[in-house]
């Protein structure tokens, strides 16, 4: 598989921050922090400036919640002003009309990608789960942003309790003209680590798989799934089609202390730090890297599987998550887990 000399994608989490206590942050984040730990502006103008340098596309900020940083518009304006393609999540609270103004001003060639997360479109379930007004604070978001010109994508974690509700989303999505919805499986890190029990079994991942291309079809929305592996619904098509994760291929994330890890599901692997160590250096070098990398140290299922060239082994966060070795099969691989 082709490897660029540099990540494609640079994930900033710009600060630990949030005003939400969402049940299964992937970041645990908190509604105080020490800002002094966390990069500052100019810090952050540097990667953004070294990420151009390096041929970089995309991009991705996040949080905690980013518009919590007073300058997060000004970092924003600076990425999409260096040319960069430049995405970002949010759980919509803080995106004001104002906001949203001047988000739609900094455009110039490439858009702004900006998804909210919403998981449910029943606003009970949703704030069950999230917090307690988050539905309100994500529809007055999406109203905003659209008022303005700009076509915002949702964000969705799956879980065992929200996964039927989801033709209801997509009807929400529908009578918005929303175009684009990421899905995300709930992960056992940060606070989702005490949430193991919500996370979807594999039969209702595969359910959720085989539907989605008929989804897609009726509602004309695009569902891209956080996962390598919805290629198993139809191996033979598109099959000399390369799809692994992106962890090791094309992203690498930064967190808003500096550490520098391969994935925001598995910040527990620490590969040097944006303000002692040369990323690009670590890209090429990082023996973490370099193991995921190379498909013959894959364990078990995947060690003789013919499409492991295709898929990688799946996931590797989640294989780090359930089994502890980032080697073995991802658990959402029906044909690694037949039984389920």
């Amino acid at each position: 598989m082709y490897l660029p000399d540099y990540p494609l994608q640079l994930g900033v989490f710009v600060t630990n921050r949030c005003n939400f206590s969402c049940s299964y942050c992937i970041m645990d984040a908190q509604g105080t922090v020490d800002a002094h730990t966390e990069l500052s502006t100019e810090e952050i103008f540097n990667i953004i400036d070294l990420a151009v340098q390096a041929g970089v596309w995309n991009m991705d900020f996040s949080g905690g919640e980013p518009l919590c940083r007073p300058d997060f518009k000004e970092i924003v304006g600076y990425a999409l002003g260096k040319g960069l393609e430049v995405s970002l999540v949010t759980n919509g609270s803080l995106l004001d009309e104002a906001t949203a103004c001047d988000f739609s001003q900094m455009q110039r060639e490439k858009p702004l990608r900006i998804r909210i997360s919403l998981d449910a479109a029943q606003q009970e379930l949703n704030d069950g789960y999230r917090f307690a007004g988050s539905f309100a604070a994500a529809l007055q978001a999406l109203n905003n942003l659209q008022k303005y010109g700009i076509l915002p994508e949702l964000s969705t974690v799956f879980h065992r309790r929200n996964q039927h509700n989801f033709p209801d989303l997509l009807d929400f999505m529908a009578d918005r003209k929303l175009k684009v919805i990421h899905i995300n499986p709930l992960m056992a890190t940060g606070r989702g680590q005490q949430l193991r029990d919500l996370a979807l079994p594999l039969p209702d991942f595969k359910n959720i798989m085989l539907q989605k291309e008929g989804w897609e079809q009726a509602y004309g929305i695009t569902i891209k799934a956080d996962t390598p592996l919805d290629f198993l619904v139809n191996p033979e098509k598109d099959k000399n089609l390369v799809q692994r994760c992106l962890l090791g291929y094309f992203f690498l994330g930064i967190h808003a202390n500096g550490d520098i890890y391969p994935c925001p599901n598995m910040m527990d692997i620490q590969l040097g730090n944006i303000r002692s160590d040369d990323l690009i250096s670590l890209w090429r070098k990082a023996t973490f890297l370099q193991a995921v990398r190379n498909t013959d140290l894959l364990k078990e299922d995947c060690a003789t599987c013919q499409y492991k060239l295709r898929c990688g082994g799946g996931c590797r966060a989640l294989a780090w998550q359930e089994r502890g070795d980032y080697l073995c099969p991802d658990p959402y691989c029906w044909i690694a887990n037949p039984a389920g």
